[in-house]
């Protein structure tokens, strides 16, 4: 909902509150016990906030409590922000303090200890109030949580035009008859329409990635003049389309503050009498009427353009009038386990025919092969668990991963799409440290494929005080372990994303990869402690 900002307010006061930077203040100023009443009762409300804020406008009571809460929670943000400044300053002050100043500084330490803990038991007092004020409106509690976080992902995700030819495994016959549609098909239409579909997590993304990148895309005997990217994702925003296809066209921004009209224009300028392949990854529109106001604008290209399409719904294939739809399926299981063995590292170790396998390695093969058979061929779900069991090659963790964890999802019998969600947690859950997962998810905050210096990136985790060593605040050291969960983080499949050069990032963590499949990250990175 896009009246929910109170809501996504007290999601990010909550996990502040569920910080080791936090909890390491609360037991410095010995307030623990005041916080951890604090992030209850936040807790208790924001589980109708949603409804709150939707009744606030026909109910005026409603708006009074709402402007309460807001005050207080304004309040909570600032005393968050006051007691980690507090506390940066003693650290500071400690550094440098001489022997003449220690009882000066000690009774000031009283004093600030008495006067914060006296404020936050204050706000808790007032915020419990509240919390008990709420039970006269029957809010309902929030039942769609989940889905307003999907449609948030999915709004901020970005995709772009590269990719690694030797990173789409078992796609050859896929990217063949694609392309084979986009070059070579007889068709009434001078601008053809094909649509890729499939659910999640099978490399549709991937797939149109190579076939763009592929020699056969460029000038060379008549083919295409102009190649195109855009990621529409769930915000099907005519402007904004409109200005990112014109940005593929010219490699230039356009700007923000141009009318419609003079976006059309220069479109039209931009692929008029030009043959033109057009991809537009990841769409979710279903509305005619959308699609055919865009649809109009682009009608201007050459004989032989196409529009390539890549979705997870039939739905949205047949909404734009797909000329021709590649279904794309599950990997088969020699794919599945060549993908398997170069996630793992297993193709490395033996390639070598002639060596002769050991009884351990010898095993690892069979458990692995026996792990890629539950894994129902979904390139993503292999991906994930092939870089989870790379960090750890020993029988004992693969069979222990094998008869448990994955035993534990698979006998549960759930859907495709919830099996998958439930695999695809657990690479999350055996990260080795709750330091190291909230790294990964704050990088959830940003949008897939943002742009972000490595030094930048590190200083923010340490900011939020995730890489906060046990009884070492030395600088240089914060440093190096920051750099060590950059790299853990970086080198795991799906992970943070890929370095453009050695200073910067770009941005891809899991979360937005699967979007709508991972739920309990969503749940994570606003409940983590």
């Amino acid at each position: 909902m896009a009246e929910a900002i109170l809501y996504n307010l007290t999601a990010d006061i909550i996990f502040k509150l569920g910080s080791s930077a936090l909890q390491e203040i609360g037991s410095l100023w010995r307030v623990n016990s005041e916080l951890h009443k604090l992030k209850d009762s936040l807790s208790a409300i924001q589980a109708v906030l949603l409804d709150a804020e939707e009744q606030q406008s026909k109910n005026n009571q409603v708006k009074d409590w709402v402007l309460k809460l807001q005050d207080v929670l304004y309040e909570i943000d600032d005393l968050i922000d006051e007691s980690s400044y507090e506390t940066l300053r003693r650290q500071v002050l400690a550094k440098h303090r001489r022997t003449r100043k220690q009882v000066r500084i000690l009774f000031s330490k009283f004093k600030s200890n008495w006067k914060i803990g006296h404020k936050i038991k204050e706000i808790r007092e007032r915020l419990q109030a509240i919390n008990e004020d709420k039970n006269q409106f029957s809010f309902r509690k929030n039942v769609i949580e989940r889905r307003d976080d999907d449609e948030r992902l999915r709004k901020k995700r970005e995709t772009h035009s590269f990719i690694l030819e030797d990173e789409v495994i078992g796609r050859n016959d896929d990217k063949e008859a694609v392309i084979d549609l986009l070059l070579n098909s007889n068709t009434r239409e001078d601008i053809a329409i094909v649509s890729i579909v499939g659910m999640g997590g099978l490399g549709k993304t991937a797939l149109a990635q190579s076939i763009y990148t592929h020699y056969g895309m460029t000038n060379n005997d008549g083919q295409f003049q102009m190649k195109l990217w855009v990621c529409v994702s769930e915000e099907f925003d005519l402007k904004i389309i409109i200005q990112k296809i014109i940005e593929s066209a010219t490699g230039k921004k356009s700007e923000s503050f141009l009318q419609l009209d003079s976006l059309q224009c220069e479109l039209r300028k931009q692929i008029d009498g030009k043959k033109y392949l057009l991809v537009m990854d990841d769409v979710w529109n279903e509305k005619k009427e959308e699609w055919l106001h865009l649809k109009r604008l682009l009608m201007g290209g050459a004989k032989g353009s196409r529009i390539l399409i890549t979705t997870r719904s039939e739905q949205v294939a047949k909404t734009f009038d797909s000329t021709f739809v590649h279904r794309l399926q599950i990997l088969d299981a020699s794919n599945s386990w060549l993908l398997f063995q170069k996630m793992t590292g297993l193709e490395e170790r033996f390639d070598n025919q002639e060596a002769k396998l050991d009884q351990k390695n010898s095993n690892l093969i069979k458990i692995g092969m026996e792990i890629v058979s539950m894994l129902n061929g979904v390139p993503l779900v292999i991906r994930n668990i092939g870089g989870l069991l790379k960090d750890n090659k020993s029988e004992r963790f693969w069979l222990s991963f094998k008869d448990k964890e994955l035993h534990q999802v698979l006998r549960q019998e759930q859907d495709a799409l919830k099996e998958m969600q439930l695999i695809l947690e657990l690479s999350y859950k055996y990260l080795p440290s709750s330091n190291l997962k909230q790294c990964f998810l704050y990088c959830a905050l940003f949008p897939k494929d943002y742009k972000i210096q490595k030094d930048t990136l590190i200083l923010l985790w340490r900011a939020q005080g995730f890489t906060q060593p046990n009884g070492n605040n030395d600088d240089n050291y914060l440093v190096d372990i920051g750099d060590d969960y950059f790299m853990h983080l970086l080198s795991r499949p799906k992970g943070l994303g890929k370095l453009t050069n050695l200073q910067y990032l770009c941005l891809c963590p899991m979360e937005h990869m699967v979007g709508e499949e991972c739920p309990y990250l969503q749940w994570e990175r606003k409940n983590s402690c």
